[in-house]
């Protein structure tokens, strides 16, 4: 308990990874493996580690598991801590939203960014600071206007998406609030 404690104050982020396959995952205390069927999660650590545990989610009733094999779990950074041995590889870039600020009203407008794993077809919005952090991920400014007739305002950021599309697809699917932070 008190190590499993330990992890949660360490955990960065929680993800599930559905049902285990057979025999790919054994009980981290012993006892055998980890019946298949069974719902699993993982949490990122502030260490770069990398801990599995039973359930869809954390709750008290979760044990630590450990992979078989490292590179036979459906996680990216795992295999890329296994095959790069760079076991201190902390995922940087997390979504978030950029706020307007008062002087971007006065201005008019405000930029908002975003990322996208390469490879992967829907991107994310992201904080300022994220921006080109990892070279595992593309990006995108894009600049949305905030102030001046509504009409206007949706016009100008539909137009900006539209031809943000080009360069950075998926940003049509993700983005259908053209009106987002006007005032």
């Amino acid at each position: 308990m008190a190590r499993i404690h330990r992890i949660l104050k360490q955990s960065l982020e929680e993800k599930s990874l559905g049902k285990i396959k057979p025999k790919s995952f054994l009980y981290s205390g012993g006892g055998g493996y980890v019946p298949a069927g069974l719902e699993h999660h993982l949490h990122y650590l502030n260490s770069g580690l990398i801990v599995y545990m039973t359930g869809k989610t954390h709750d008290k009733s979760s044990v630590l598991i450990n992979p078989v094999s490292e590179l036979d779990v459906e996680d990216d950074r795992q295999k890329y801590q296994v095959l790069t041995n760079d076991f201190n590889f902390i995922n940087p870039v997390k979504s978030g939203k950029q706020l307007p600020l008062d002087i971007d009203y006065v201005n008019g407008f405000f930029r908002r960014f975003f990322a996208k794993k390469i490879g992967e077809k829907v991107p994310f919005e992201i904080k300022r600071t994220f921006m080109n952090i990892d070279s595992l991920y593309t990006y995108y400014t894009l600049n949305w206007k905030l102030t001046g007739n509504r009409f206007d305002v949706m016009s100008s950021n539909n137009k900006a998406v539209l031809l943000a599309e080009k360069e950075f697809k998926g940003l049509k699917a993700l983005i259908n609030n053209y009106i987002k932070y006007y005032k």
